[in-house]
């Protein structure tokens, strides 16, 4: 995924926040998808 690729450019400080920026990115595209 491209979202994947971006985290990894991220700060490892933010890793929980993003964490949940994640689950909820997957979370809006699974929306779409269905």
């Amino acid at each position: 995924m491209i979202f994947d690729r971006l985290f990894c450019c991220w700060d490892p400080s933010n890793l929980e926040s993003l964490g949940r920026l994640k689950k909820r990115i997957r979370r809006s595209m699974e929306l779409k998808t269905s």
